[in-house]
């Protein structure tokens, strides 16, 4: 264990380093449940708790988020995280 070295997040402090969980990994997990939502609702025949399904949706799901059309949302993740971090010192 000489290799490692303990690094602590202080507390309240992760939407501060962890840029995706602003927005990224939000929009993400929307696009999953209106997925999942529309399945459900029109009675569509697919079982998504099949491991297959599982990798084809999440497949299109990571497809549609690489479009450029959420490429400023990937850069907005990243400014802001810049912004916040200017803004606070860390003891």
């Amino acid at each position: 264990m000489k290799h490692f070295r303990l690094e602590v997040i202080p507390k309240k402090t992760t939407p501060l380093v962890q840029p995706l969980d602003i927005t990224i990994n939000r929009q993400y997990k929307h696009l999953v449940r209106t997925i999942y939502d529309h399945v459900r609702l029109y009675d569509i025949d697919c079982n998504l708790s099949q491991r297959d399904n599982i990798i084809k949706l999440t497949s299109s799901c990571y497809n549609q988020m690489c479009s450029n059309k959420f490429t400023s949302m990937h850069q907005y993740s990243w400014t802001i995280i810049a912004a916040k971090n200017n803004a606070i010192t860390f003891l």
